[in-house]
């Protein structure tokens, strides 16, 4: 969750949920300020805590090429620019579903997301027939639009 609902990398809140405890994960960004923490937190961040900000839990070095990055980024943009808007600052009590007409810029991100972690994060894996399909949609290369609505997505909140 970025500060103040911004679109900055580095900059923000991070939760981590889990199916088998209780509670929840708390950490932020390395340029999130640390006034910001302070007051999220209702005290100073412990010394442990701004070292595990300092370690990038979002980023890997060295994965992917700049030119993939940018690629990347540019969805990522068009995603926050075009989606998010209509999201924050709505009351969404009670709806059961919202329907966007850019459905292949949502699945462009959603699926990058998916993809970017299968390659950087040992322990989530995909086969590699998605693999390979993911890449080259993320990539521009020619997917057909039934390709890719055939790989459901599904967001529950």
């Amino acid at each position: 969750m970025n500060i103040e609902g911004v679109n900055q990398r580095e900059k923000g809140f991070m939760f981590d949920m889990f199916n088998n405890k209780a509670f929840m994960d708390f950490g932020f960004q390395r340029e999130t300020p640390i006034s910001s923490v302070e007051s999220a937190l209702g005290r100073e961040a412990t010394e442990t805590e701004i070292e595990k900000a300092k370690q990038n839990a979002f980023s890997v070095d060295y994965v992917f090429c700049k030119t993939c990055e940018d690629l990347f980024t540019n969805i990522e943009t068009n995603f926050t620019n075009e989606i998010l808007p209509r999201l924050r600052g709505n009351d969404l009590t009670g709806l059961k579903e919202i329907r966007f007409k850019e459905k292949i810029l949502i699945r462009q991100f959603f699926l990058l997301q998916v993809w970017r972690t299968s390659v950087c994060d040992d322990g989530f894996n995909i086969s590699a027939t998605l693999d390979t399909l993911l890449r080259n949609f993320i990539l521009g290369k020619d997917i057909s639009e039934e390709e890719i609505t055939a790989i459901p997505l599904n967001i529950h909140i």
